[in-house]
């Protein structure tokens, strides 16, 4: 099932098949999000290891979602020792 997690939009995909050859997904209009649940979670924690999800989600809804994420995750996201990490910040808090 190739749908949008948060709105079921199903997603096309944007690699062509050639042939019979299945060579991959790619959903167009949209991107593939991964959710990773480490130590702390009671539902998802496997024990000194982690889950990971893969799920889709459409441009629209990534859209709706992208500042909020930004604003909660940017320090844990963005690697401080990247060159242009104080750049990125302080354009990011102008926003």
């Amino acid at each position: 099932m190739n749908n949008c997690l948060f709105c079921d939009k199903e997603l096309e995909n944007a690699i062509f098949t050639i042939g019979s050859d299945d060579i991959g997904y790619a959903p167009y209009k949209g991107g593939t999000i991964k959710f990773h649940f480490t130590y702390g979670s009671v539902k998802f924690d496997n024990s000194f290891g982690y889950t990971e999800f893969d799920a889709l989600v459409c441009d629209d809804c990534a859209e709706k979602y992208t500042d909020k994420m930004k604003e909660k995750n940017f320090e844990f996201n963005f690697n401080p020792e990247n060159p242009k990490y104080e750049e990125v910040k302080e354009e990011l808090s102008k926003e």
